[in-house]
């Protein structure tokens, strides 16, 4: 009778083997993610200019510019990693959390991409960031396609137990 409703149901079944792998290798994943965008939080609220400026042959900011950094990779990067490392816990909220990840790294390396096509070629410091973001945003999309696929196969195994 609730046919339709049921990829919106709680699944109560048994979890495989490999099941337990995808959530807590997911779960690792995003625990990492979010200690990163924590970290860069942390160093911008003590010092947005050490934070940000390192490497990146920008003159020292002022405080209009401080208050940027802060509100940026301060706010924005910890409100983001709170959020991932509050709900890495529960699967239930994995699958929302890389896709987070996938826009919000997706739009740094469309920005760099562009940044990159249009003023050349960045120092050492600036291209690591863009490796480090290529990557995570690799991993993003790998463990994605992963969860989704589980997702699917659990689906279509037939009588499972749902509940509301």
């Amino acid at each position: 009778m609730l046919e339709h409703l049921k990829p919106h149901l709680i699944y109560t079944g048994n979890l495989k083997s490999i099941d337990m792998t995808i959530i807590l290798g997911t779960r690792i994943f995003l625990i990492f993610s979010a200690l990163c965008f924590l970290s860069i939080s942390v160093n911008s609220f003590i010092d947005p200019a050490a934070a940000v400026l390192t490497g990146m042959e920008w003159l020292s900011p002022s405080i209009s510019g401080k208050n940027e950094i802060r509100a940026n990779y301060g706010g924005m990067h910890g409100a983001l990693g709170l959020l991932i490392f509050i709900t890495a816990f529960n699967p239930k909220y994995h699958t929302s959390n890389l896709y987070l990840l996938v826009f919000f790294i997706g739009g740094l390396l469309i920005g760099r991409g562009t940044s990159i096509l249009i003023d050349g070629l960045p120092n050492a410091t600036t291209m690591s960031f863009t490796y480090f973001e290529i990557a995570s945003l690799s991993l993003s999309l790998l463990t994605l396609y992963l969860q989704k696929n589980k997702t699917t196969q659990d689906l279509k195994q037939g009588e499972k137990q749902w509940s509301l």
